[in-house]
């Protein structure tokens, strides 16, 4: 057995300094992993995770970021009160970019470009997900109990369905969505019918 390593310094770890409400991992985007951190703040930061270096930072919502999901350099999410937004990391030469902040070569930057926005806005704090098993889909919760499920194709979306409880059992009373989550269904051979 080797000597025994220090713990790293107290300035390795992260720290925001607002409510961290999500965080979120991208891999091999721009030939690099990132973490991006939604804080309650509304801001998102995004972390370099080879120097773990924050690399930009930038406010997308003003009343917190409920919740972040991505696919190939585009990213979902989602502010609470507010509305969805789509966005994509891109590197930029230093001169284009106002907000961002150096990256580790120190000659390119990285940056979060708004590509859309919708107004889907959710009163709780229930996250949604992207299901990219097939379409682009988007499972956002709207409302205070309902959820939104879209298909995104460039900056539009194009609404699926959209899943209401109190549709379904109107003699029930139902409150605010705080939950919901995917189900690997793939595994089945019949279909399941809950009467």
């Amino acid at each position: 057995m080797g000597a025994k390593e220090d713990p790293p310094l107290p300035d390795f770890y992260l720290s925001p300094g607002v409510g961290v409400s999500c965080l979120h991992f991208i891999q091999g985007i721009l030939n690099q992993d990132w973490l991006l951190a939604g804080l309650v703040s509304g801001d998102i930061l995004v972390y370099n995770c080879t120097t773990w270096k924050l690399v930009h930072a930038t406010q997308v919502f003003l009343q917190g970021v409920l919740w972040i999901g991505s696919s190939e350099g585009i990213i979902v999410c989602q502010g609470r009160f507010e509305s969805l937004k789509v966005l994509e990391i891109t590197q930029k030469q230093e001169e284009d970019v106002h907000d961002a902040i150096n990256s580790p070569d120190g000659v390119k930057r990285i940056c979060l470009k708004e590509k859309a926005v919708f107004c889907i806005a959710h009163e709780g704090f229930c996250k949604g997900f992207l299901d990219l098993a097939k379409d682009f889909l988007i499972f956002a919760p709207s409302s205070c109990s309902s959820i939104l499920v879209s298909k995104l194709k460039d900056t539009f979306i194009r609404p699926v369905s959209t899943l209401r409880a109190e549709v379904v059992f109107p003699e029930a009373k139902f409150g605010a969505l705080t939950a919901f989550s995917k189900l690997r269904y793939s595994s089945y051979k019949n279909k399941v019918q809950i009467k």
